[in-house]
């Protein structure tokens, strides 16, 4: 999985109220010790919400920070809901390894990790085994069969 995702998790009810009032739509909710997913055995451990941010190709971080930045400015109002409802912020940066290289870096300006810090926002970064398809080689590949 690439792109970005903010993971918010908390008490039900802030999710819920935050959610009542919010203009977020995300791409799942989960509540604790219910199933995340129809027919799952797995439940989860707690309650929230996962909303994409960034559908940047996870060798593109250049690209997933540029669109993240924009997010963190247009939502300000909504982050600060977060934080005085009590509830958990995590910006998850899904990134892959360019090259055959066993050791992957990733730096983040100081002045993005301010941004993260003054809206209250946690950083993650998952990294995915396995190279990146841009839209335009999977298409290539899609026309040479």
């Amino acid at each position: 999985m690439s792109g970005v995702v903010l993971r918010i998790s908390g008490s039900k009810v802030a999710v819920k109220r935050f959610l009542s009032q919010s203009r977020w739509r995300p791409a799942a909710i989960f509540w604790k010790g219910k199933p995340r997913l129809p027919g799952s055995t797995h439940l989860s451990a707690a309650n929230g919400f996962n909303l994409s941010v960034s559908d940047a190709p996870g060798d593109r971080l250049e690209l997933a920070i540029a669109d993240t930045k924009r997010f963190l400015k247009r939502e300000a109002v909504e982050l600060r809901r977060l934080y005085r409802l009590k509830l958990g912020a995590v910006l998850d940066f899904g990134v892959h390894a360019s090259g055959d290289s066993v050791v992957s870096s990733y730096v983040f300006e100081s002045a993005f990790l301010s941004q993260l810090v003054k809206a209250h926002v946690a950083l993650e970064v998952s990294h995915y085994e396995g190279r990146a398809e841009t839209p335009n080689k999977s298409l290539e590949r899609t026309r040479e069969r």
